[in-house]
């Protein structure tokens, strides 16, 4: 067959590989692009971020210099606030009596024993009155008669309780806690007077230990500065602390006021330089990782994926314009080769329906033939019952007209329930097959005088259900429950009843027919069970089975409703009875 050559144009321009592969490079071009922006915006960011970082690392390590000198010192300062309004010092420094003032100095070195149980650096407490020094221990170095006076003079004129200050004695550095201490002015009452200095002498280990654990980088220089601008440092100085202005640290500095000091931290610039080139590096390495992805990813998608979409569509279009029977073959070995095999199934299930489609087109033609027929028979067979019915009304009035009643009344019932049972509809209300069922049982105590008992719960007659459900089963309790109790027994039927109920359990209707007649045994009744599915069964085939009204009962509503449903023998007390159950409908 010769192809048009202007369709054959058409397929070309719409399945062009290169101008795909074209548009997949212009994309991955495009996504290098914007990787390289993002990721020089991050790194500026970053850069950014890690100085706010490295200067709030700062504000943090001044925090926690504060919490661990503060917790260090602190549980000698209230002891050291104490000891400064005690009279003994005040006493001690004043009297000029050599027997009292050894009897006091024992009370001091008490003292100094309960503090340096607090902190066990403390080595010597001082005392001065401004004029002179007095060591409870001695030895406290050539520089403190100088460093007292000078934190003597900023307690005056300072408002500060405590004051901390670095001493360098040669080899020995240490630090002065220092306070006033006061004496009681009995003139004036319970008000103190501040009469000179108390210093305690702290081994400089103890603030080297603090600063050690305070240091979250190396290189970190942190430099405590006390009242007189004399300092103490950790760190790797190399001789020196950072000049003012020295751009190659970040500094942060704030004030401790409790102990009337300073405290500065050095930050090293090279420590954010070093973070950067690390996250720089990085960069370059997965942008060169994602390059090279980019290239294999590129041409793993051309070879495996484009190439074999490209023969498909193309074979798609051959199959849709020229042959529908015709199979598509690819020769990659993948999950789009796994497509072209399902649409070569679909094109012989398509080859398939349209053959059972002919067929079926034509099996309807043959079947509304036979309804035709069918109908034209059935409006034939409904002469008959009309004719019935009409010869019934005929004997009810002659019943009547020869007064009898009895007569009339019978063939009135007999006449409703054949014109019932020939109704057409299939589903009827609950109330309709109620009524039903009083007009067969008076039929049934002309010939049979028997009791009967309707319990149909109320409200129940608006549901719906299938035609001549109950009929089959009161049947059946009258012929193999009641007459043959009657005839062995040789008993009245007065005495027998037959009880017909409806009513609503978990959402499904159910109807039961109890009678007194004759009850059969469980043995019985699980084997009528068993048989009643089996019948089912073989209903459903179109084979002959006995206790055919049962049977069709429970095949009926099986086929309507589902294998749930249906009817069951069950035994109560004195009484055999059958139940049925289907579900509730509207």
């Amino acid at each position: 067959m010769e192809r048009p050559k202007k369709m054959t144009r058409n397929r070309q321009k719409i399945y062009s590989k290169g101008k795909l592969f074209s548009k997949i490079y212009r994309v991955l071009f495009i996504s290098f692009l914007i990787t390289i922006l993002v990721q020089i915006y991050f790194g500026v960011a970053i850069y950014q971020n890690q100085q706010q970082q490295l200067i709030a690392t700062g504000n943090l390590m001044i925090a926690s210099v504060e919490n661990l000198i503060g917790s260090e010192l602190d549980s000698i300062r209230h002891v050291v606030r104490a000891m400064a309004f005690d009279s003994t010092i005040a006493s001690y420094v004043s009297s000029k009596d050599i027997s009292q003032k050894f009897q006091m100095k024992k009370n001091l070195d008490s003292m100094l024993t309960i503090i340096e149980g607090c902190n066990p650096n403390i080595y010597n407490i001082i005392l001065y009155d401004g004029d002179e020094i007095y060591e409870l221990k001695g030895n406290s170095g050539k520089n403190i008669p100088g460093a007292l006076r000078e934190v003597n003079e900023i307690l005056k004129t300072k408002d500060v309780h405590y004051n901390l200050s670095f001493i360098e004695d040669g080899a020995i550095n240490y630090m002065l806690l220092t306070m006033p201490f006061y004496a009681r002015e009995e003139e004036y009452g319970v008000a103190y007077r501040k009469k000179g200095t108390v210093a305690f002498q702290i081994d400089m280990k103890q603030i080297e230990q603090i600063l050690a654990k305070a240091s979250y980088y190396d290189g970190i220089l942190i430099e405590l500065i006390d009242a007189n601008s004399n300092s103490h440092y950790m760190g790797d100085t190399r001789g020196r602390l950072p000049a003012s202005g020295d751009k190659a640290y970040y500094s942060v500095n704030a004030s401790i006021d409790t102990y009337n000091m300073n405290l500065v931290i050095y930050i090293p610039k090279s420590i954010n330089k070093t973070q950067t080139h690390f996250f720089i590096t990085w960069v370059l390495v997965i942008f060169i990782v994602f390059a090279a992805d980019s290239i294999v990813y590129t041409y793993i998608l051309h070879t495996e994926i484009i190439s074999p979409i490209g023969q498909l569509v193309k074979q798609l279009s051959e199959v849709r314009i020229y042959a529908r029977s015709q199979k598509v073959t690819l020769s990659k070995d993948n999950e789009i080769n796994l497509i072209a095999k399902e649409i070569n199934t679909m094109i012989d299930k398509n080859k398939e329906q349209m053959q059972q489609i002919v067929s079926t087109q034509a099996r309807l033609y043959e079947a509304e033939l036979c309804n035709k027929e069918t109908q034209a028979y059935a409006l034939q067979l409904q002469i008959n019952p009309h004719f019935l019915y009409n010869t019934l009304q005929c004997i009810r009035s002659m019943a009547l007209a020869n007064k009898i009643p009895e007569i009339a009344d019978t063939v009135s019932s007999i006449a409703k329930i054949l014109r019932y049972s020939t109704n057409i509809r299939q589903i009827v209300t609950v109330e309709e097959e109620k009524r039903l069922i009083e007009e067969y049982l008076h039929v049934c105590r002309v010939r049979f005088e028997f009791n009967y008992i309707l319990d149909f719960e109320e409200g129940i007659e608006q549901y719906r259900t299938m035609k001549m459900v109950l009929q089959p089963l009161v049947e059946n309790a009258i012929d193999h429950g009641l007459k043959p109790r009657a005839e062995i027994e040789l008993c009245s039927a007065k005495d027998l009843t037959v009880t017909v109920c409806a009513y609503m359990q978990n959402g499904n209707l159910v109807f039961e027919v109890r009678d007194t007649g004759c009850r059969m045994t469980k043995e019985t009744a699980d084997s009528l069970n068993q048989r009643l599915n089996v019948q089912c069964e073989l209903l459903q085939t179109g084979k002959h089975t006995e206790s055919i009204g049962l049977s069709n009962v429970n095949g009926r509503i099986q086929c309507q409703y589902g294998d749930e449903y249906g009817v069951s023998i069950f035994l109560d007390r004195e009484e055999t009875g059958i139940k049925v159950i289907q579900p509730l409908v509207s």
